[in-house]
């Protein structure tokens, strides 16, 4: 579209769809160009953005804004459709780090996501 914008021929990236996409219903079955169930991000910008130090004049920054998600690979899109999945998901990817009473909100949360997976559960039978 930005190439259309500009009045440049499009660009088509069909042939390079060679990843699958994921399985939850209402996904178009094509094939995409970025995997999105296997990233690894580097929070660290955000250290450095609020650091006092300066990085251009040789600071090193190694702590993560978030702690592991530089680590390993995560999933940014869902791989199941329930409520609980999507809030452990969240919670796996730190997402209530610093939450008051962060535990007590968390399981508050979870029970909320059972028992909307419980009715979706029974509206579907």
């Amino acid at each position: 579209m930005f190439l259309a914008s500009k009045g440049e021929q499009p660009v088509n990236f069909d042939a390079f769809r060679n990843i699958p996409p994921s399985k939850v219903t209402g996904v178009r079955q094509t094939g995409r160009l970025t995997n999105l169930q296997q990233l690894s991000v580097d929070t660290s910008w955000w250290v450095r953005y609020r650091s006092t130090t300066n990085p251009d004049l040789g600071a090193i920054f190694t702590q993560q804004a978030v702690q592991g998600l530089n680590v390993g690979q995560h999933s940014a899109i869902p791989v199941n459709l329930d409520a609980t999945g999507a809030i452990r998901g969240f919670i796996a990817d730190g997402l209530f780090i610093g939450q008051q009473r962060s535990k007590e909100f968390q399981d508050l949360i979870l029970d909320m996501a059972a028992e909307a997976d419980a009715a979706r559960r029974e509206f579907d039978e």
